[in-house]
């Protein structure tokens, strides 16, 4: 994973040390590993205001240089952030744009600067707010097209771990995991960063019979002979992929279950899984891995289609 063009969201008048400090860093690892090769930044605010919009409701001229006075502020303070990232050799452009909802303008302007990356700083949503709103996060999970990384509100220390969140089939690797291992791996050298890779698998099926779960409950063969084909299946997908001191965690159970713990357990800094494209229905009844433990996990996500 090595983009050329990278789009930054920020969160106007916020603290956005965190996301700045990662931009900061892979950009020296890209320029590192590939000096000659062009990188280009886009710092951009999204930004609207109700209440400037009801100030003016018969009056187009009037809110049009309202909001244009509104967006310069926003400009001016962009200014101000590209001044460090100018400093250490970055070239960076910034725009702030007017839009409701954030989200989608944001898409918009990634679709026609044509981003290869878009990173964002994403906060903790209560219970209460998710079910009675979708995160503007979510939705952008579900439509964009770049490499989504959701970066957690708080700094990185000098050792940096990152994790593959895979899935790979007993018969052959697919390739979307090849795609997910690549990526982490790339950003394991480029950060750098200790590699590590999550398989969370189910042994079979419960809850269709209870004479079944009983048998399964009580079976520990099959069990083992599961667990073989899984571990046979990753060290498939690992194969000539990665160094051989990547840290594997192969665990039974579903993985909106697990891996809460295991990024815990193993202070995982950066988690690179997948999305998986819904029909409208599928997205309003069930959701993703990377939606349903957004709000679960304190690592960065990196979301990769």
């Amino acid at each position: 994973m090595q983009p050329r063009k990278i789009l930054v969201s920020l969160e106007y008048a916020r603290d956005n040390s965190a996301i700045l400090q990662r931009l900061t860093r892979f950009a020296q690892g890209l320029g590192t590993d590939d000096p000659a090769a062009e990188l280009a930044v886009l710092l951009v605010v999204v930004d609207y205001s109700d209440g400037l919009e009801r100030s003016y409701p018969f009056d187009k001229d009037a809110l049009a240089k309202a909001r244009s006075g509104f967006l310069k502020a926003r400009q001016k303070w962009l200014e101000n952030q590209a001044q460090g990232l100018r400093a250490e050799g970055l070239p960076v452009e910034v725009r702030a744009c007017w839009g409701k909802p954030k989200y989608v303008a944001l898409l918009e302007v990634a679709s026609e600067w044509e981003a290869d990356l878009i990173m964002k700083t994403t906060y903790q949503h209560s219970a209460l707010r998710r079910a009675l709103l979708t995160p503007g996060d979510w939705h952008l999970i579900r439509k964009t097209n770049a490499p989504l990384w959701l970066v957690r509100d708080v700094p990185w220390g000098t050792h940096v771990s990152v994790a593959a969140c895979v899935d790979p089939s007993p018969e052959s690797p697919s390739a979307r995991d090849e795609r997910l291992l690549a990526a982490a791996h790339d950003l394991a050298v480029l950060l750098p960063a200790e590699l590590h890779v999550i398989h969370a698998f189910e042994p079979a099926p419960t809850g269709l019979l209870p004479e079944f779960d009983a048998l399964m409950d009580n079976s520990d063969t099959i069990r083992h002979e599961v667990e073989a084909q899984q571990r046979k299946a990753i060290d498939h997908l690992l194969a000539g992929r990665v160094e051989p001191g990547t840290r594997l965690h192969l665990e039974e159970g579903e993985a909106v279950d697990l891996l809460p713990d295991i990024t815990a357990r193993e202070a995982i800094d950066l988690v690179v899984l997948g999305a998986v494209a819904r029909s409208p229905l599928e997205r309003v009844l069930i959701g993703s891995t990377a939606e349903q433990i957004l709000d679960e996990i304190t690592s960065d996500l990196l979301v990769i289609r």
